[in-house]
C-alpha cells in the first residue's frame, strides 16, 4: 500500500486518443477542445477557464503530449483540476482563508 501523499501517476498511462486541440468561448470563460469535444476534469466537471491566456496554456499542454498522455507534464491543467474540484463554488471561503493566513506575521517573516 502506498501511503504518499500527492500526485501519482498511473502504472499504465493513457494513451493519446485525440487530433485536433482548440480553445473556444463558452458560457462562463473559455473551453479546452481535443477534437471538439470539451475536456473535463478528472470528476467529470466541464473544464470552462477564466481566461483566454490559460486555456491557451491548457491546449498547449495537451498538443505537447505524445503517444502516451503525461499527467505530471501539465502542470496548468493539474492546477486547473484542482480549482475547479476542490474550490469550486466555495471560492469565498478559500479567499477568506487567503486573507487571514496574509495577514499573519510568518508570510511576511525574512530569515
Amino acid at each position: 500500500m502506498d501511503l504518499r501523499k500527492g500526485f501519482h501517476e498511473p502504472v499504465e498511462k493513457p494513451r493519446r486518443f485525440y487530433k485536433a486541440v482548440s480553445v473556444a468561448a463558452t458560457a462562463g470563460g473559455f473551453a479546452v477542445l481535443l477534437d471538439a469535444r470539451r475536456l473535463r476534469t478528472p470528476m467529470a466537471q466541464p473544464m470552462v477557464l477564466p481566461t483566454r491566456a490559460l486555456a491557451d496554456q491548457v491546449a498547449e499542454e495537451w498538443a505537447a503530449q505524445g503517444q502516451v498522455i503525461e499527467m505530471a507534464t501539465m502542470h496548468a491543467t493539474r492546477l486547473a483540476n484542482t480549482a475547479i474540484e476542490t474550490i469550486g463554488g466555495s471560492r469565498e471561503a478559500v479567499a477568506e482563508q487567503g486573507v487571514q493566513y496574509a495577514g499573519s506575521d510568518l508570510t511576511c517573516y525574512y530569515a
